[in-house]
């Protein structure tokens, strides 16, 4: 099995990253970080260079003509006042949150075509669903994954040979939930209040790896719980 983690060396992309070692499958990450994990390809690139990510996605097509997998887990969330939220600001969520998806996937699908039962996972959150209303602050954020929510569906019904799914992921202790809470701190809002329970990265990864292999349906949004339950919204 050859996978491809796009946000795969932190947070619950690395976990998945170790998830899918840990059952044979030959990963190739790409992320900011400098390095990924030994004796697996890595590429390094600012989703925000948009020329650089077509480059690198074609490369790996041309290097690798058939894969399995696809899992796109970066992400970017950034609160702001809503009258500090400008049109470059509101652009900068779409890119590192749907653009690269969509670039990627467009170029990948011809050697996910080739896999026997080819996979693709986009990693959302609760504001995949939830109105903007419900967090101002995050409104560009919310806005971004409502629309990878539905290029996920719109991918799955136009690439029927393809599984691609959209995972509502629950918040979890990483480096960038401490530093979304760090930033409404500075807006004067305490956000740890309202997660009674912050999930365990490690245990959402093996839940949404065991899931995603397995399950076969395609165009649909799930949800996972913090204790790693899945189910469909």
């Amino acid at each position: 099995m050859r996978s491809i983690i796009i946000g795969g060396t932190s947070g619950l992309g690395r976990h998945i990253a170790e998830e899918l070692l840990s059952r044979g499958s030959q990963i190739i990450t790409l992320s900011r970080a400098e390095t990924g994990f030994p004796n697996s390809p890595h590429f390094q690139c600012e989703l925000l260079d948009q020329e650089k990510l077509m480059s690198i996605c074609l490369d790996i097509r041309n290097k690798n003509s058939t894969i399995d997998n696809v899992w796109c887990v970066a992400g970017y969330a950034y609160p702001r006042r809503p009258e500090e939220q400008d049109q470059a600001f509101q652009k900068r969520h779409l890119d590192r949150n749907l653009t690269y998806v969509r670039l990627a996937l467009e170029i990948l699908k011809s050697s996910l075509e080739r896999s026997e039962a080819p996979i693709i996972v986009t990693c959302g959150s609760q504001w995949s669903y939830r109105p903007m209303s419900d967090c101002q602050e995050l409104a560009p954020y919310i806005k971004a994954k409502h629309a990878l929510r539905e290029y996920t569906e719109d991918f799955a019904l136009r690439n029927p040979k393809i599984r691609a799914n959209h995972y509502c992921i629950p918040t979890s202790e990483t480096q960038s939930y401490r530093r979304i809470e760090e930033n409404f701190k500075i807006l004067g809002k305490d956000i740890r209040k309202s997660h009674q329970v912050l999930a365990n990265p490690m245990v959402v990864a093996r839940s949404l790896v065991e899931h995603a292999l397995q399950y076969r349906r395609s165009g649909m949004t799930l949800v996972c719980e913090p204790n790693g339950l899945i189910k469909a919204l």
